[in-house]
Parts: structure tokens; sequence; C-alpha cells
């Protein structure tokens, strides 16, 4: 039905590639389209309203419309303001050992002005994901883009554009706290930020060597110096290390503010603080990118609605067993040594609940999901029983 614009797409596409060498073996048409969203900027400024007209002439999902979709989603082939400042389209392992990571079928996004937690267990690959966009892992093959820029040796243009903090960081020996905040303001261009000093409690210890400072605060300096030039997108690694609670919740304010000033920020995490304050997450199990998206939706289609938490002091671990068995569709964590922590909706948890055989009806709760719970999930060893 769509052959004539086969037919015509062919032979722009044809006419296109004419004056480039072309680097790779495209094995469908869908790699076609995503090639031509990141190579082809001047196909898609010449032919866009040609995809627009054949979506809207077509009455069904076919190639008019695909097309449409592609390029929109890629902002125009790269060219709006619609662009993800960080998108992922490709990881490939280079040597033996490692995550052999996938992306899912379509690219991983990280929205304009949004905060995105990456989140898994230790070791599903958050802090290699993170250190594989900025180009610090060589022993992955990435293809993404950072602020329109997919070389993997960021230009410094756009390095001058992002802040990142990192689990490593060190200077040399004999510099003071103050040296390394001057050093930060002259390669941005920018004065010190005593306001951020002040929020990381930083302010003490301007005058003191840095080799002396404490492991917390090295971390907190590692902030300082990712967000004090106001990055447009901001990479950070487990940013709760080296806070207490009141120093991250003046963080999570901070990254509040960049995100209504259009500002992204991403971070790997272990916080229920930090997810909890976040509008997309990224899900990680063993190097697969699970999930990409927005919060409450991740929490709907993984966890459920509610959760059913079980006393079970006093029950023998077979009797736990049972339960968590009864509840087959359900994700369960054992928490502690005397909670149980069933996942699901509303009616199914409030039937379970009602069994007499289980004789848990006296000793549970069904309440909705909070924070808290979706990091337990997360880091429980039967989550993965949850997953598609």
């Amino acid at each position: 039905p769509h052959r004539s614009e086969h037919v015509e797409i062919a032979r722009l596409v044809e006419q296109s590639i004419k004056p480039w060498r072309w680097r790779t073996n495209i094995a469908n048409d869908q790699a076609i389209l995503e090639e031509l969203c990141q190579r082809f900027q001047k196909f898609a400024t010449v032919h866009f309203a040609f995809f627009q007209n054949r979506a809207a002439e077509s009455d069904r999902q076919g190639w008019g419309a695909l097309v449409s979709k592609r390029l929109m989603r890629c902002g125009g082939a790269g060219m709006t303001k619609d662009s993800p400042p960080v998108r992922v389209h490709s990881i490939k392992l280079n040597s033996s050992s490692g995550l052999a990571f996938t992306v899912q079928d379509s690219p991983v996004d990280f929205d304009q002005g949004r905060f995105t937690t990456l989140i898994g267990q230790n070791g599903s690959g958050k802090t290699t994901l993170l250190e594989a966009i900025l180009g610090i892992r060589t022993d992955y093959a990435v293809r993404r883009s950072i602020l329109g820029s997919d070389r993997i040796d960021l230009p410094n243009s756009i390095k001058r554009r992002i802040g990142v903090s990192t689990q490593m960081h060190s200077y040399s020996d004999g510099v003071t706290v103050r040296d390394v905040v001057r050093l930060h303001g002259g390669v941005y261009g920018v004065p010190i930020n005593a306001e951020l000093l002040d929020l990381l409690d930083l302010t003490k210890v301007v005058g003191s060597a840095y080799a002396k400072t404490s492991g917390g605060q090295k971390k907190r300096l590692s902030l300082y110096f990712s967000l004090a030039h106001e990055p447009e997108v901001a990479f950070l690694d487990e940013p709760e290390a080296g806070l207490d609670v009141q120093g991250l919740e003046a963080l999570l304010d901070r990254v509040q503010e960049r995100s209504k000033a259009g500002r992204t920020t991403i971070a790997a995490t272990h916080s229920s603080m930090m997810t909890d304050r976040a509008e997309n997450v990224v899900f990680l199990h063993s190097g697969d990118i699970v999930y990409a998206g927005q919060k409450s939706c991740f929490v709907k289609q993984y966890l459920g609605d509610s959760v059913l938490e079980v006393d079970t002091d006093g029950l023998s671990k077979q009797d736990i067993e049972r339960i968590s068995l009864v509840g087959k569709a359900q994700c369960f964590d054992g928490v502690g040594t005397d909670k149980l922590l069933l996942f699901g909706n509303d009616a199914s948890l409030a039937e379970l609940r009602g069994m007499p055989d289980l004789g848990i009806g006296q000793r549970s709760i069904l309440r909705k999901i909070k924070p808290a719970d979706v990091m337990a999930w997360i880091n429980a060893r039967t989550a993965t029983k949850c997953l598609p």
C-alpha cells in the first residue's frame, strides 16, 4: 500500500548520500531513519514537510507516519530546541570483560529541564553508564550526543556547558581548597559561588589544605565543581555520599531550581530521597537499560499501585515462602527480619490479605507505595522476578 512512498524515499535517500562516504551497514528501515536523524541534517530540512504530508495522508501506520514520528522525536534531525540535551543510541563493550549494555528499541533520551535518576542494584551499571556517556570509559564504544555533539572527545565549547561529579577526585599536594575553587572559576570564567559553598557546608574549609579535607568534604567539593558554573547538563555520581539529610535536601532544592531554569540533571543514586524528587528514571539491571521514562509510569508498570506490608514476627521461613508463593504475581522483599512487602494493585492485594488459610489479615497493612519502597524493591534479591 505504501510502495510509492518507499520509492520516493529511496530516491531521496540515494540523492542525499551520494556526496558522503557511507560508514555503516544499514540493516533495516528503522536504522536508516536513525542514521538520517543524526547525519543528514540537510536532508531532513529539505524534506521534513514531505514526510509530514505523507503522514497526514496515510490511513494507517506506514512509512509516512513512521518517518514523521522519527524525525519529530529527533527534534527535526537535531535542529530544533526540542532535541534532548543527552541522547544515547547504543553502547557496545569493546573488551572481553565488563557489562554488555543493551539499549532497547529506541534511544534513551534525557529531557531538557528534567531531573533523571539512574537506579538499580549495586553492579547494575549506573556509574559505568555515566562514564561511558562522558567518554571516560574507553572499553565501551558509545553512540550518543551531548548538547548536539556526537564526538566522544567533547570539544571545549561543549565541556564548558556541562558539569561532572564523579566518585574519584584528587589534586596536587600543597594546594588549598581556595586554590582549586579559584581554579574552577578561572577555567569557566565565573566568580566563586559563595552561596553554593555555604549550601554544601564548605565555607569553613576554604582555607584548609585540600589533602587534609575528609572524604565527605572532597565529595562535596566535587559537587561544587559540577554545579558552580550553572551548567546546562550536570552528571552526578552518587551525590548523596558525604551529605547528611539536611545537606541532601538543600542539594535537591538546588536541583529543582535548575529544572525550573531549563537545566538538566542526571544522577546515579541509591537514595530514595533523590528518586522521590526525580521526574524521570532509568532503571538498569545487569547492564540492561530495562526502563527509561517517567517515574510515575515506572512505579505503575513494575510495582503497581499499593504495597501489602506483612509483619512476619513469629512466622516460620516456610510460612513466609508460602505467603510469597501465593502472591505469585507480586514482587516481594524481605525488609529487615520482621517485614515482608508484597507489591501489586489494590484488588489483588486485598484478596491476598483476606485469604483465611494465610492468616495475614491481622498482621498486615495495605497502603500506598512510598519512595523508600521503590528502592527496597530495586535492591531486593527477588525483584528480578518481576522483570519482563
